[in-house]
């Protein structure tokens, strides 16, 4: 820039001079150079026609050498303005090819983002989905999957009861303890069983499977874990009620010997989980027994003791018989009361019979007395208190003797209902062998490597471009 700057000073400095030389800008070379020789031999031909004039006047000799410096002037302007000339060439020169630069730079550098485009695709896309075709192609190892599936069933069970209409609203008993058994299938305790009986995780330890599907030899129990949850799957239908049971593994064999192991075990669970809830129920129902016949006996041994120690068998007996005697013996006195008055009305006071039916009257009253107060007895004791005790022993050991029998009547009912709940589990379909590989879906895995190679590649351009376009501003 400082260069054109200088080239467009020094034509502007030659035209000065060229002006005072009397050289127009608008005059091409030629005509320049026939000017400044016109000029020249004017200035030469001055000093000849005034020669006489110089003897005259030596002053004009002064005027001569001004003229002769003034023709080198003219001359240095000349060559000067040549050299201006040909500045001014170049500049026309390389701005006349200054569109024709641009548009190869552009070219450059559509070129070069070209390049630097399909490099970034080719490490970004190309390169993960090459590999990915590689090792899905030549290297991952073939996966068979066998498939089963399970109800649990409750014995006793079945038709269109109320259980059956409120288990499409609402999670039944055997739907719960299918969602039990998933949950134990994919437990770390099923795990532990597979691998203490059947090797499971030595299986998927062998050498001869690929990298990436293999479970490392130093995998702790957990990583162990989570590799199996890859590999075994358990999905529930609420509708169907039906659990079904897939397992991968490296051969056909071995995907259907884990798949009938997890369902011995599950099995085992089931009948484990149903043993249990009828001993718990029937031992407490044995419980309330016991306690009844506890009871029964605390009242028949409180009773008895009772009786021995009012040495009376039955009070309630007891007072009805003195009741019997008192009323046959209030209906003597009533009669020998009667007889007295008669004879009162007829005979003195004094008389024999009157004092003899008076000394009766009195027996009788005197008898009736004791026996009331047999009967009554006093604060502390007495026949009613003896009744009294005897009846609360007697409704002790009633309601003792209907609890037993209640209680006898439950443990029955419950042995027949622990009976009808008994659980097992239904095998459906048993587990298959396959005789294809189902795993890895090579083609699909292919085209996720790819795609996924392709949505990084443009978040990450987008982030790039969003960057430079922020630094630009």
């Amino acid at each position: 820039m400082e260069n054109e700057k200088t080239t467009a000073q020094e034509p502007n400095n030659s035209q000065m001079k060229n002006k005072k030389a009397g050289l127009r800008p608008g005059m091409n070379k030629k005509k320049k150079l026939q000017a400044a020789a016109m000029r020249n031999k004017k200035m030469k031909d001055a000093p000849k026609n005034n020669a006489p004039d110089k003897a005259v006047n030596p002053g004009k000799n002064i005027g001569a050498g001004k003229i002769k410096g003034a023709e080198k002037n003219v001359q240095h302007q000349l060559s000067e303005n040549k050299k201006a000339a040909a500045k001014l060439q170049e500049i026309k020169k390389a701005a006349a090819q200054i569109p024709i630069d641009y548009e190869a730079n552009a070219r450059k550098r559509r070129r070069q983002r070209s390049i630097q485009l399909v490099v970034k695709m080719f490490i970004f896309v190309i390169l993960p989905t090459i590999a990915a075709t590689v090792y899905y192609g030549f290297y991952a190892k073939d996966q068979y999957q066998s498939i089963s599936a399970i109800a649990v069933q409750t014995e006793g069970k079945g038709g269109l009861g109320i259980e059956s209409v409120i288990g499409t609203f609402a999670p039944t008993g055997s739907s719960k303890d299918a969602m039990t058994i998933q949950e134990y299938i994919l437990s770390r305790d099923m795990l532990k069983f597979l691998d203490e009986n059947e090797k499971f995780i030595s299986h998927y330890q062998n050498s001869r499977i690929d990298y990436l599907a293999r479970l490392p030899k130093d995998a702790t129990f957990e990583e162990s874990f989570e590799y199996y949850l890859q590999f075994v799957e358990a999905s529930y239908n609420a509708e169907s009620g039906v659990l079904t049971l897939s397992v991968r593994a490296f051969d056909a064999k071995s995907a259907q010997r884990f798949s009938n192991a997890i369902l011995h075990f599950a099995e085992e669970k089931v009948n484990l989980l149903s043993s249990k809830m009828q001993h718990d129920k029937i031992t407490f129902t044995e419980t309330v027994v016991k306690g009844a016949e506890k009871r029964l006996e605390a009242a028949q041994k409180a009773l008895l003791a009772l009786q021995k120690e009012q040495a009376d068998f039955s009070p309630d007996h007891s007072a009805q018989a003195l009741m019997g005697v008192k009323n046959q013996l209030e209906a003597q006195l009533a009669m020998a009361q009667t007889e007295l008055d008669a004879l009162m009305s007829t005979m003195a006071p004094t008389a024999p019979q009157v004092l003899a039916h008076k000394q009766k009257v009195q027996s009788i009253r005197n008898q009736i007395r004791k026996e009331n107060k047999r009967l009554l007895g006093s604060d502390e004791g007495g026949m009613g208190t003896n009744i009294a005790e005897f009846e609360m022993a007697m409704l002790e050991k009633q309601f003792a003797q209907k609890e037993y029998e209640s209680s006898m009547v439950s443990l029955e009912l419950a042995r027949l209902e622990a009976m009808k709940q008994t659980k097992y589990l239904a095998e459906i379909s048993s587990p298959s062998l396959p005789d294809e590989a189902a795993f890895p879906k090579r083609g699909l895995k292919i085209l996720t490597a790819f795609l996924v190679s392709l949505a990084v590649f443009g978040i990450f351009s987008l982030v790039l471009s969003a960057v430079k376009e922020h630094a630009r501003i």
